[in-house]
């Protein structure tokens, strides 16, 4: 039992860290062509997001935990909230790579020094996906959750 309350407080913690932070790099470009910068692009992910969808090591996620789950993005900080979790922590976005990297570190709440590194990409301005690592040093290579690279994979949609 003690088991699942740390994973469901690591998903949880994944979850909020990627989509706050993910976003701005995901943006996409301006009409004449240059790559947008990723300050200009955080501004595009700034606002409230909810979990869609997620699934870890390949298995599917649902119930309160998706359904309770929060992310509110503003710059380069994120707060998430999933039930009584609250986490707080900044992003380091490489928006120049393909996919989008992301390194996600809680400053405050029950993970507050770790770590996690992932993969993003927007479907428009309303749909955000992340691919996280939640072992390992190495950024995820696709966007794919199984039993194999215990990633966590989640689709958020921006809360209107």
């Amino acid at each position: 039992m003690a088991g699942l309350h740390f994973f469901k407080r690591l998903v949880c913690f994944s979850l909020a860290i990627g989509l706050a932070f993910h976003g701005p790099a995901l943006a996409a470009q301006p009409q004449n062509g240059s790559p947008e910068k990723p300050a200009a692009a955080a501004t595009k992910m700034e606002g409230e997001w909810k979990a869609a969808a997620a699934t870890h090591a390949g298995i599917e996620l649902g119930g309160p935990f998706l359904t309770n789950m929060t992310l509110k993005i503003k710059g380069d900080q994120f707060d998430l909230q999933a039930g009584p979790l609250k986490e707080k922590g900044k992003v380091d976005i490489t928006a120049e790579s393909k996919p989008v990297k992301l390194k996600l570190t809680a400053t405050d709440g029950n993970n507050k020094g770790k770590t996690l590194l992932a993969i993003c990409e927007q479907s428009g301005p309303d749909q955000l996906k992340i691919c996280y690592t939640l072992k390992g040093k190495e950024y995820p290579k696709v966007f794919e959750s199984t039993e194999d690279n215990k990633a966590l994979l989640v689709t958020y949609e921006r809360v209107k």
